[in-house]
Order: structure tokens, then C-alpha cells, then sequence
């Protein structure tokens, strides 16, 4: 979050694992023709994956990628190519200034460390992945008290968890299965702009959260306010939950702190399996503008 240096590595994104998984063949929208023909069979002319779709890469495929990129760290100096900066949330959520002047400041701290910085974003269908985001949480969440229900011999109520939990629970009954199987497509859809955008480019800059830190109990699942603690989570992971969706590994960095003197992250994110990248630029940021030793000047 906002208050320390922290690395999310590599994973599969949402849908890639798990019980439920879309045919491979509708990913890599490939159909084999049946009928003997002279022609060129049709999976010979249609797309083939690419290396940013879902089914791409194996476990073991993905291991190498890393083993590669960490390799390449040990060798190789700063990225090459541009970074990208982006401030504004895909979400549309409001950004205090604190935020963008953290990234503000870090784009100047990167130019300065010979890097080229410019502004730019994927293109993302944000409507379509805050809904799809939201019937998978919440549907897991209701799978959650289904399981509870085992453990317990009985029902789970509005007693046995958090308000927050039970609402999203409740919403869930609104959503069918094929809503969820459309969520983990748009997921995956989402996970191809994304790798598309890391072609040409090393890094994406953005805020961690729209916030400085919250006070303690501001993000409390026993708030009764479910709306205010949506808009809350909206908030906080306004910039951080494409990464979640797509699988890049990204890192936040304590390099600015506000007039409160609480550290505010800026996020810095990756290609698919490059955190030898982020690493690297890490080490940059952390030599050039230490913060191990930079404490809070109050706590809340």
C-alpha cells in the first residue's frame, strides 16, 4: 500500500487457475474444419495466441520467463525503452493532489536518472471490468459463507461475519452463472489490451491508492455504510486492481510524503514475468532517494 516499498510478483490473473476455466479453443478462437478440402484448413487462417493470452503460458513456461528475466538483471543496466506515466484512475475515482504529486515528483526523479517519462494508458473497457471484478469477488465471497455452512452444521447468518462480507453475499444472488463466465472473459480481454500496451515499453507509473494512508478503522468490514466502504476500496485500489486482472507484476514505492508526514506509493508496473525490471528501477529509486530510515512524524 501507500506506507512501505512492496512487490507484487507475477501470477496468473483471475480465471487463468482455479475450478473454473474457459476452453482453450474459444481463447485462441481456433476451429479445425472437418471436411477434406484442398484449402488451407481454417485453423491455418485464423489467429493464434498471442504471448498476453490467458492460455499462453504454463506454469513451467512462466517459471522459465522469470528464470530468463532474473538472469538479465545481473547484466543489464536501466531500462531502455520509455516509461509510462498515468494519474488518472480508470475507475474515474477522485485522486487527492498528495497522489498526483507523488507521481508528479517521481516522473522528475526518473527523467533525472536518465530515463524517458511520457504520458500515456491502456485503453481499458473500464465498465466492463469493474462489473466483472465485482461478480467475482462477490461471488466468492458467497461460496465463502456456503462453505462456512458445512463447517458449521447450519446456515451462516448476518451473526457469524462481517456486514460488509454478508452484503456482498446478498448481491451476489443478483448474478447467474453465465455472468460469471462472461466476468472471467472480460478479465481476460482486459489482460490482452494490457499486454499489448508492454510491447513498446518498460514501465507504467501511476499512484498506488487515490488516498494517503487512511485513519485506523477507516477500512473496517463492520461498517454498516456498505456504500461508503465500496467507495472506500474503489478508491484504494482504483490504479493497482488492472495489475490484479491482467497478472503484471508491479511494485509500490514510498517516494513522497505529505505534509502530514505520512509516505504516499507510486506504483510502478511491468510486463508480463518482468520483475527483474522493477527490481532494477527499484534499486535506482532507493539509491537515489533512500527511504529505510524515513519514519511517520505522527501516527493516527
Amino acid at each position: 500500500m501507500n506506507n512501505a516499498f512492496g512487490v507484487s510478483e507475477q501470477e496468473f490473473p483471475l480465471g487463468r487457475t482455479g475450478s473454473v476455466r474457459p476452453s482453450r479453443s474459444s481463447d485462441m478462437r481456433t476451429c479445425q474444419s472437418r471436411r477434406k478440402s484442398a484449402e488451407t484448413p481454417l485453423s491455418d487462417k485464423t489467429p493464434k495466441p498471442s504471448f498476453y493470452s490467458p492460455f499462453f503460458y504454463s506454469p513451467f513456461a512462466l517459471l522459465q520467463c522469470q528464470k530468463e528475466s532474473w538472469r538479465l538483471w545481473n547484466k543489464m543496466g536501466p531500462p531502455e525503452a520509455p516509461n509510462r506515466l498515468h494519474q488518472k484512475p480508470w475507475n474515474l475515482h477522485e485522486v487527492d493532489s498528495e497522489c498526483v504529486d507523488a507521481v508528479g515528483e517521481a516522473a522528475k526523479l526518473c527523467e533525472d536518472l536518465g530515463h524517458h517519462v511520457e504520458e500515456a494508458s491502456p485503453e481499458i473497457d473500464e465498465a466492463a471490468l469493474t462489473k466483472a471484478i465485482w461478480i467475482i469477488i462477490i461471488a466468492q465471497t458467497r461460496a465463502l459463507l456456503q462453505f462456512a455452512a458445512l463447517v458449521l452444521g447450519r446456515q451462516a447468518t448476518l451473526e457469524d461475519v462481517e456486514p460488509v462480507t454478508w452484503a456482498w453475499s446478498e448481491d451476489a444472488r443478483r448474478f447467474s452463472a453465465s455472468d460469471y463466465a462472461e466476468a472471467i472473459t472480460a478479465v481476460h480481454r482486459t489482460g490482452r489490451v494490457v499486454g499489448r500496451f508492454f510491447t513498446g515499453y518498460d514501465i507504467l507509473m501511476t499512484p498506488t491508492m487515490c488516498t494517503p494512508p487512511h485513519k485506523l478503522g477507516e477500512v473496517s468490514m463492520m461498517r454498516t455504510d456498505i456504500e461508503a466502504f465500496r467507495d472506500i476500496v474503489l478508491g484504494d485500489s482504483a490504479f493497482n486492481r488492472l495489475f490484479n486482472a491482467s497478472g503484471n507484476p508491479a511494485m509500490s514505492v514510498p517516494l513522497h510524503w505529505s505534509a502530514e508526514g505520512l509516505p504516499v506509493g507510486v506504483q510502478f508496473a511491468a510486463p508480463f514475468g518482468d520483475e527483474a525490471t522493477l527490481f532494477r528501477l527499484a534499486g535506482q529509486l532507493e539509491t537515489a532517494q533512500p527511504w529505510a530510515n524515513r519514519r511517520p512524524a505522527q501516527t493516527y
